[in-house]
């Protein structure tokens, strides 16, 4: 259960990464057991339980990094909160989304074969993540990606115009901007799905987006 105790973080920076783990490998497992499936949305609790609550900090004035320079234990204390867990959590599922289940996996197997029962930093973990995509050769730099979320506080706001004709969807267009709190603040890339529906609330096409960053 606990990320931390296979590898320990070297400072505070890194708490986030032991708790936002714990809770996200939670939701892998209740998706992935076998006779859950139809008692739980698994997704939609994970939701509910992280990013709603890390979105609703990171619009406040307040709102900090997920990864942050921790001074000393006092500062730490102040940092188990939705950020931590929440949005943390919501940037290893984007991870894993983004870019693929092989990578997540090769990048995991690597990271916990080199530190297993050490220390680590936010730098070993992502070198194994980078190493990994770079050797399934998968689109897109991941360190810069990487740091865009863990770096810069602040979320973005991401919107859709739908441009209809005689019943039919003729233009659907992305918008997104950049909210007003967070230092560093800036768009970033993130893959997600549209679902769209009938007059009895089936889904009828499912399609995958993926911002830009600028």
């Amino acid at each position: 259960m606990w990320f931390g105790n296979m590898v320990t973080p070297t400072w505070w920076d890194d708490l986030w990464l032991n708790e936002s783990f714990a809770n996200w490998i939670s939701f892998v497992c209740m998706d992935e057991a076998k006779g859950l499936e139809k008692y739980i949305n698994s997704w939609a609790l994970f939701m509910i339980a992280g990013p709603v609550r890390g979105i609703d900090i990171d619009l406040k004035p307040t709102t900090h990094p997920i990864y942050c320079d921790v001074a000393d234990t006092d500062v730490a204390r102040e940092i188990f909160d939705g950020i931590s867990y929440g949005k943390g959590g919501a940037w290893l599922r984007q991870t894993f989304f983004l870019y693929g289940m092989e990578v997540f996996n090769k990048g995991i197997v690597s990271y916990f074969t080199e530190f297993a029962y050490k220390n680590s930093t936010l730098d070993d973990f992502l070198r194994h993540f980078d190493a990994a995509a770079k050797e399934l050769k998968v689109e897109g730099d991941f360190l810069p990606w990487a740091e865009s979320w863990l770096k810069n506080a602040g979320a973005n706001e991401i919107w859709h115009d739908i441009e209809e004709e005689d019943g039919k969807i003729k233009k659907f267009t992305v918008q997104q901007r950049v909210c007003k709190h967070g230092e560093g603040n800036r768009l970033r890339i993130q893959k997600y799905q549209v679902a769209f529906y009938d007059k009895d609330m089936k889904v009828t096409a499912v399609h995958s987006i993926t911002t830009k960053d600028d």
